[in-house]
């Protein structure tokens, strides 16, 4: 089931990505908002993810598909959603001898680069963003066959299972993290491995499978609708974000942030009333929120893809520049123009190579 207002959170996280990576706010810095941003699409992509196996779920267990049937649809579809645009970005990096791909590029192949992060203890450049994919490639990889696999009367305890055991998780990876450098960086560690990332995913399962689940869980529906819950937890994960040199926030914060991740994303699918609707219904909103995963995608190697452009284009307009002629302005002005750069290769990219493939999932449709 497509929630048109969802793609709304889409742009909000990739907002989020791109102002603390291209602008210097301090407030983006304080609250560290690319992290909200990625956990963000974590919930949401478990949200999502979930809802539709959930679904396929039950039509195997009434005998109308089977597991083979519903994981090569899943996968199918996945590839053609995901795959094209990544390995053409890679393609593209490659043959213009992008140096931050040196020694790399079978890292970034193989949706590894999260480990290669994890492993160096630093992030990787200006491609370093692309871990975060590499993350939701690995839950994909893993996530149907547990679904699928689990009996449906055991599904509630295991995503509290994941919940509980991500916390844990994260504070064994920060503790070999910092043993594996002179310099280790814990806020690396505590989130860039896929098992230290579950309780993201978890959550986003979690909300799916109480609201497949209405009647079951009156009371569950009844506390998601508590607003004095919703601001207590987003006025704790503000509170929390401001100290988060110590192990409380490492261990802690991604399942705290995660849980009103859902709490918002609940309150999307049910539909906000007066100008909250307006803003979340919004086209434009609506619009860059569909084009966020080539946003993403594009924003981290994007001054090197600019340049490249450069350096076609004055072949033809000696005098003619979109890279440096801007490389010189204050940054906030030089940000801004880059995101009206950006915005337009996403939508190239969407309407040209993401959209048409898209609809070749009509010919892999669940059944």
């Amino acid at each position: 089931m497509y929630y048109r207002q969802l793609d709304a959170l889409r742009f909000v996280a990739v907002t989020m990505v791109l102002l603390q990576h291209w602008f210097s706010f301090e407030f983006v810095k304080t609250f560290y908002l690319g992290l909200q941003g990625v956990l963000l699409f974590f919930a949401l992509s478990g949200f999502l993810i979930t809802n539709i196996l959930l679904k396929n779920k039950q039509e195997v267990e009434n005998g109308t598909t089977t597991n083979a049937k519903v994981l090569k649809t899943f996968y199918f579809r996945r590839t053609l959603r995901i795959f094209p645009i990544y390995y053409l970005t890679l393609i593209f990096l490659y043959l213009f001898s992008f140096k931050g791909l040196d020694g790399k590029t079978i890292w970034y192949a193989l949706y590894a680069s999260n480990i290669y992060t994890f492993i160096h203890q630093k992030w990787d450049g200006i491609i370093g963003p692309l871990w975060s994919l590499a993350v939701e490639e690995q839950f994909y990889l893993v996530w149907p066959f547990l679904i699928l696999l689990v009996p449906a009367k055991r599904l509630m305890y295991f995503f509290i299972g994941c919940i509980l055991s991500a916390p844990v998780l994260r504070l064994i990876a920060v503790l070999i993290g910092n043993t594996m450098t002179s310099a280790p960086e814990p806020h690396i560690s505590m989130i860039v491995l896929m098992p230290c990332c579950i309780d993201c995913f978890a959550f986003g399962g979690l909300l799916a499978y109480i609201l497949q689940h209405k009647a079951k869980y009156e009371r569950e529906i009844k506390f998601l609708n508590n607003n004095a819950l919703f601001a207590t937890v987003f006025i704790a994960g503000l509170v929390s974000v401001m100290f988060r040199d110590n192990y409380f926030y490492y261990t802690l914060f991604p399942t705290l942030f995660s849980f009103f991740a859902i709490l918002f994303i609940y309150r999307l699918v049910k539909s906000f009333k007066g100008i909250t609707e307006k803003l979340v219904t919004n086209s434009v909103v609506i619009y860059l929120g569909k084009i966020s995963y080539g946003l993403y995608l594009y924003h981290g190697p994007f001054p090197f893809i600019l340049a490249i452009l450069d350096f076609t284009l004055m072949k033809v307009a000696p005098h003619f520049s979109l890279f440096s002629s801007v490389n010189d302005f204050p940054q906030t002005l030089r940000s801004v123009i880059w995101i009206v750069y950006l915005v337009i290769i996403s939508s190239i990219s969407y309407f040209f190579i993401e959209k048409p493939l898209n609809k070749l999932k009509e010919k892999f449709a669940y059944k």
